[in-house]
């Protein structure tokens, strides 16, 4: 059959549907005889046969940490416990009673407030903490997966010299004796390197120390930051504000490539939701517009999206802010096409008529100029003070930029004025961009070098001194939500192995009082700052609910400044026939590539395109055809994903595969093949790629999966820039769970209109299958029967972003074990929940 008539069997099919058809593939909407076949030998003939190459042992070591969860730790080294019966047993510990404690976890300058379950003293399950504010109960995957990270047998057990085992006492002899000899200097030579700090404790001890070493320096990076929003705030206000949005408040929504139910800020999600809810109380729900590259769960939650190549992104904000009134710009409509006209008309129709009721966000990839234009908009629209409000921003030293603090240390290290290098958690050695990576050249111009982090990565290979990091759940700490609420961390347990927290090592560095525990460090800082009243009792409160009340911090008056608009030009680069846009983003599930070893992170459905295992390049069906990729004989219009195998037995289940390619982005090259995946939404000439993959020492989970991104990523060009690929003549096989557990015949999502339902509530209605099950087929209809209760669950999917943080819950509640990419492939995977994304 032709393409057209194929197209037009297609459009047949949806307008004689009884309402809206969704769908999870274009094979299933196709309904193509290989998607047939797909479903009808789902669990064919010898599948059940182990015959891969995951060897017990492997098995084993992919459970590892699970089964650290589970009380199987064995064959883990446990730090030597005295194993005494309780003469009194604390009257709080009862067994098969668990108790819970108000901790916190923070994550790209956020700190989310969490409740953690522990029984008999382990902990077990976290949840979020319903008092505090930027939490409400809620959590997202990185924290519900954070307990498998605390029980990971890969994490650093020991404190190392050149990879000895030493000890902390033999560590604070060999570094004070150093900083010793560069005291009546000042501390010259002595740097510190960190990720970025919202702690009020640890700002306030780097700036004691920097006081008592004034030649010393302090330098904070990772790899996503929030440069670019800093950067656009000084452009509109001449000082660097933090961003706090009030989504309860707002009816109108405008997303410029910020994924909202991605970040690590659940407050938001809870918010968005509320506006969302449908009740009878509040018919008039909010409206959500996205312009973005790449789908996100924001994109596809959003009523109205416009897809745009990555140097577009200014011109379009230039478009919407002339569209709606900002003084001094002025764009010439006539440039775009009749769909982004009109798209662009309507929304500043409605934003217009919800002036005081509206946000417009940026996310934190975007150019400075993009969120200036923004601050411009909401200023038009009078958001600020309603549902947008800058506060001062968390980090120190905010007004340098991350990547300006990493140039500077690296001209240091380059001079030789680098005696002593601290790196402070992160991995910079993996995760620093190309022109400014801190390899083996360049760090062995440091005579001593000392890292602290969680695990024995990249970046502690070499250096001289690796410190095992405390988990958060094993130590004392503070941090800031995402409105300033000081919120606190507290252990839940001893620390498994040999382990310290940043404040201890920081604290190493002092003339006097060098060996304070993190617990001193934390709690005297906050008896000096005065709680109120009694400090013991006030404290106690404090750890209790895990914020303090009313510490958020003050809104910050600024003054729009609209020079910068004669910065607002079209992006004048010539894009050459056949040139691609390369846009570069997080993994949403592993992150920058800190969370790499979680085997739950890593068996979670990408939340839109379902892989696992892996990450790809995304390009469109239009891009895919043009290069030929992926392409199996079938009409591109109909092609998602990877290409299907030619036998379902022959591919064991798996049934997709992905085309290989190399690509080459200004002069660099990702050194490992690129799997493409086709994604229906991405722009045409688009290839997105993403960070966190590729790593050599991550642990037996992480080690050696997908591609490095960060071989291609400059200090310049961060997250867009342009490039080309190659095909490599060969595939790999991508585990992807869109298309697993279909049914045939029957509707797994429908929906229909109100109004319509109500005249006609038997419409679509779908005869019942009789159960195969042992127990008795009951009569619920009888009302008078004993058995007439009837067990249902509803999900709102008004208020379900997508953000699969119910799956790893699930996960984590049950301890349900991974079971590696090549059983995914096999449609084995045990997440007892799922959740699918309907095109």
């Amino acid at each position: 059959m032709s393409r057209e008539k194929r197209f037009a069997e297609l459009k047949r099919r949806i307008l004689g549907q009884e309402g809206k058809v969704y769908w999870r593939s274009l094979e299933e909407f196709a309904n193509t005889p290989e998607f047939e076949d797909f479903v009808k030998r789902e669990f064919p003939e010898h599948a059940e046969e182990w015959d891969n190459n995951l060897s017990r042992r492997n098995f084993i070591k992919l459970m590892g940490a699970s089964l650290a969860l589970a009380g199987l730790t064995g064959c883990v080294i446990q730090p030597p416990e005295k194993i005494v019966p309780y003469v009194q047993q604390p009257e709080e510990i009862l067994p098969g009673k668990p108790l819970f404690f108000a901790t916190a976890m923070t994550l790209g300058g956020i700190a989310v407030g969490l409740l953690a379950k522990s029984n008999e003293g382990r902990p077990t399950k976290i949840e979020g903490n319903p008092q505090h504010p930027g939490s409400l109960g809620s959590t997202d995957v990185y924290a519900q997966a954070a307990l498998l990270g605390m029980y990971d047998p890969d994490r650093s057990q020991v404190i190392t010299y050149l990879g000895s085992q030493r000890t902390w006492q033999s560590f604070i002899n060999e570094i004070r004796a150093r900083v010793d000899e560069l005291r009546p200097s000042g501390g010259a030579g002595i740097r510190f390197l960190s990720e970025t700090v919202v702690s009020p404790t640890l700002a306030n001890q780097m700036k004691q120390l920097l006081a008592e070493l004034p030649n010393a320096k302090w330098y904070q990076y990772e790899p996503l930051n929030k440069d670019n929003a800093i950067a656009g705030a000084k452009m509109s206000f001449g000082t660097p504000v933090q961003v706090v949005y009030k989504f309860d408040q707002a009816d109108r929504i405008l997303s410029l490539d910020k994924d909202i139910f991605s970040e690590f800020n659940v407050r938001y999600m809870k918010d968005f939701a509320k506006k969302r809810a449908f009740t009878d109380e509040q018919k008039e729900i909010n409206r959500l517009y996205a312009v973005e590259t790449t789908i996100t769960l924001t994109g596809a939650k959003a009523d109205h999206r416009l897809a745009v190549k990555p140097s577009q992104m200014p011109l379009i904000a230039t478009a919407i802010a002339s569209a709606l009134g900002v003084p001094g710009v002025n764009f010439d409509f006539s440039t775009l096409d009749e769909r982004t006209r009109r798209w662009i008309q309507v929304m500043a129709k409605d934003f217009l008529a919800h002036k005081g009721k509206s946000i417009v966000m940026v996310g934190d990839n975007q150019p400075p100029i993009v969120h200036a234009l923004a601050h411009a908009i909401n200023h038009v629209l009078e958001n600020v003070g309603k549902t947008v409000t800058y506060i001062e921003p968390f980090a120190p030293n905010a007004e340098t930029l991350q990547i300006d603090q990493l140039r500077q240390l690296v001209q240091e290290i380059d001079s030789g004025a680098v005696k002593i290098l601290v790196i402070l958690g992160g991995n910079p050695v993996y995760n620093t961009p190309i022109d400014l990576k801190l390899n083996k050249e360049r760090l062995n111009k440091v005579p001593l070098r000392v890292h602290v982090g969680h695990y024995v990565d990249e970046t502690a290979e070499l250096c001289h001194w690796h410190i095992s990091e405390k988990h958060f759940l094993e130590s004392w700490g503070d941090s800031r939500a995402y409105d300033g609420t000081v919120t606190m961390t507290q252990p839940l347990i001893k620390p498994l192995y040999d382990s310290k927290s940043i404040y201890e090592v920081v604290q190493v560095f002092f003339k006097e009082n060098y060996d304070k525990t993190d617990q001193d460090i934390v709690k005297e800082f906050w008896q000096k700052q005065g709680l109120g009243g009694d400090f013991e009792k006030q404290w106690r409160k404090v750890i209790h609910d895990g914020f303090i009340e009313n510490s958020a911090l003050p809104a910050k008056n600024v003054i729009l400044n609209n020079s910068f608009l004669s910065l607002v030009e079209k992006n004048n680069r010539e894009i050459k026939q056949g040139d691609l846009e390369i846009s570069i983003l997080p993994d949403p599930s592993i992150y920058d590539g800190r969370f790499c070893n979680n085997g739950w992170l890593q068996e979670l459905p990408n939340p839109i395109t379902k892989i696992t295992w892996d990450n790809v390049a995304l390009v469109s069906p239009n891009t895919a055809a043009r290069l030929g990729l992926n392409q199996d004989g079938r009409d591109p219009g109909e092609q998602a994903g990877g290409a299907q195998g030619v036998s379902f037995l022959n591919t064991k289940g798996g049934n997709l595969f992905s085309d290989l390619v190399k690509l080459k982005i200004d002069g660099s090259e990702i050194s490992k093949p690129v799997p493409i995946w086709i994604q229906p939404g991405q722009p045409d000439d688009v290839v997105t790629i993403f960070l966190g993959y590729g790593r050599w020492r991550a642990g037996k989970v992480g080690t050696g999966l997908g591609y490095n991104a960060y071989e291609v990523r400059r200090s310049d060009a961060q997250y867009f820039t342009f490039g080309s690929l190659e095909k490599t003549g060969e595939r790999t096989t991508i585990a992807s769970t869109q298309t697993h557990f279909n049914m045939e015949g029957r509707d797994i999502l429908r929906v229909w209109d109100v109004e319509q339902y109500k005249e006609h509530p038997d419409m679509g209605h779908q005869h019942d299958e009789y159960p195969k099950s042992l127990y008795p087929r009951y009569d619920y209809s009888d009302e008078k029967a004993e058995w007439k209760h009837r067990w249902a669950m509803t999900i709102d999917l008004n208020a379900c972003v997508g953000c699969n943080a119910c799956v790893i819950a699930c996960q984590a509640e049950n301890n349900i074990p991974v079971v590696g990419k090549e059983q995914v492939e096999r449609s084995r995977e045990m997440h007892w929940m799922r959740v699918d994304a309907y095109y």
